[in-house]
C-alpha cells in the first residue's frame, strides 16, 4: 500500500508551525504627553527601549491631542520611556507593562541647564523598527529592503535575518530563506520555529542532506505534537524506514490515543517488518475508533492477510 494522500502532510505541518508573528495583536504601548497645565504637547518624541531585549528600540510622535502609540514585543515587560520636545526638559519614565497606559508630564527646564545631547539611535535598530512598521502596513517587499538593511548594518541582529528568511520563503527565494535562517539559528538558536522553513528550502535547492538534518531537528523540536510525529512516521514509511515509521506512529497514537490513522499506518509499518501479532492489534484499534474510517476496508483486507501464528 502506498501513502500518497499524506505525502506532501509532513511539510504542510512544518511550515505552518514555522509560521509566527512578528508581534502579538494588544503588544501596544499608548500614553498622552501634557505640560504642567494639563496642555496636549503635541510633536513630542517618544522613545521606548526595554532590559528584557537589548536590540530593541522604537519611537514615536505624539498627535495633537498628545497621545502616542508603539507596538513593543510583549506586552507585559517593563519599558523604559523617553519624552522630549524643544522647551522643556527630558522626561524618563518607565512603563510597568504595555497593558496600563501612560501619563506623561512635562516641565520647563531648569534655568541654565544644557540641552540633553541627542538619544543615539543604531542605524541597524532603526531599519528594524522601519521593517516592522512596513510589514505591519502590508508592504512586504518594502519591509524586507529595510531588513536587509538593518543586517548590513548590524550583523547580529538575529531578530532581522529570522524575518527576512520568512518573507523570502513566501515569495520562494529558497536560496535566500536558507541562508538567512541558517545565519538567525548560528546568532539565537532558540530560534527552532525555523525548521520547516530551512527543511523545505534546503529540499527545494537541491541539498538533500540538510534536508533530511533539519527535518529531524524540527520533530526534535516538536516532539511532543502528535501531528508532526504522525507526519514524520508518514515520510519514514514512504521511504521504506519501517521501524523508523513504525516508532513515530507509537509516539503519536501515545500522544493523541484516538488518532485512528495512527494506529492504522503503525499496523502497517509493523506488518511489514512482520510483527504480526502487534500488526493484528493496531488494525483492531483503528477499526475500534474508526468502523466506518476511510481506511476500515484495507484494514479488514489486511487482517485477513495476517498469518494466524
Amino acid at each position: 500500500m502506498k501513502v500518497i494522500a499524506y505525502r506532501a502532510a509532513f511539510l504542510a505541518a512544518a511550515v505552518a508551525l514555522a509560521s509566527i508573528p512578528l508581534f502579538a495583536a494588544d503588544s501596544k504601548l499608548t500614553g498622552t504627553v501634557l505640560d504642567e497645565n494639563g496642555t496636549p504637547v503635541a510633536g513630542a518624541k517618544i522613545s521606548v527601549t526595554t532590559s528584557h531585549q537589548k536590540d530593541f528600540s522604537a519611537a514615536a510622535s505624539a498627535d495633537e491631542a498628545g497621545r502616542f502609540e508603539v507596538t513593543v514585543p510583549n506586552a507585559k515587560w517593563e519599558y523604559e520611556v523617553r519624552v522630549e520636545h524643544d522647551g522643556f526638559s527630558p522626561s524618563l519614565s518607565e512603563a510597568p507593562s504595555a497593558k496600563i497606559p501612560m501619563s506623561v508630564t512635562m516641565h520647563p527646564p531648569f534655568p541654565g541647564a544644557a540641552p540633553p545631547p541627542p538619544p543615539k539611535v543604531d542605524p541597524g535598530i532603526a531599519a528594524y523598527n522601519d521593517g516592522v512598521e512596513l510589514i505591519q502596513k502590508g508592504d512586504k517587499p518594502g519591509a524586507e529592503k529595510k531588513f536587509d538593511e538593518a543586517v548590513a548594518a548590524k550583523a547580529d541582529l538575529a531578530p532581522a535575518w529570522k524575518v527576512i528568511s520568512q518573507l523570502a520563503y513566501e515569495r520562494k527565494d529558497y536560496a535566500k530563506a536558507l541562508a538567512s535562517g541558517r545565519k538567525a539559528l548560528e546568532l539565537d538558536a532558540k530560534n527552532e520555529d525555523l525548521y520547516g522553513i530551512l527543511m523545505d528550502s534546503a529540499q527545494k535547492t537541491g541539498d538533500s542532506a540538510g534536508a533530511l538534518a533539519y527535518k529531524k531537528k524540527f520533530v526534535a523540536a516538536n516532539a511532543d505534537n502528535p501531528e508532526v510525529n504522525f507526519n514524520s512516521g508518514v515520510e519514514s514509511y514512504t521511504a521504506g524506514d519501517y521501524p523508523g515509521a513504525a516508532a513515530a506512529f507509537a509516539k503519536a497514537v501515545q500522544l493523541k490515543p484516538d488518532m485512528a490513522n495512527g494506529y492504522f499506518w503503525l499496523a502497517m509499518s509493523e506488518y511489514n517488518q512482520k510483527s504480526y501479532p502487534a500488526s493484528r492489534r493496531d488494525f483492531q484499534k483503528y477499526l475500534s475508533l474508526a468502523p466506518q474510517g476511510d481506511q476500515a476496508d484495507n484494514a479488514k483486507k489486511m487482517l485477513e492477510s495476517i498469518p494466524a501464528k
